[in-house]
């Protein structure tokens, strides 16, 4: 697998997960199925997440990115830091 096709399929994930959370809330608030659906979700977004970022880092640092363009890619600040969304 190339660091490009392995960046854009853990891209993906993430925001497949991200949805998965998004879901599980609405699940947990509107429908009161209970804690679990977010408990779950949860979990596998925090790794497919922290995934990304180490992903970000390595494939950054194999395709000679930047410095700038390495942090960027791996901290995205309104995913990484609560309530930060400019």
């Amino acid at each position: 697998m190339s660091p490009s096709a392995l960046y854009r399929t853990v891209a993906r994930a993430e925001a497949i997960t991200w949805t998965l959370l998004i879901i599980a809330m609405v699940l947990k608030y509107a429908v009161k199925v209970g804690d679990w659906p977010v408990s779950i979700a949860g979990f596998v977004h925090g790794f497919v997440f922290l995934t990304y970022i180490a992903t970000s880092i390595l494939v950054g640092m194999n395709q000679r990115w930047s410095k700038r363009l390495i942090l960027g890619a791996a901290s995205n600040i309104s995913d990484s830091v609560p309530d930060s969304s400019f």
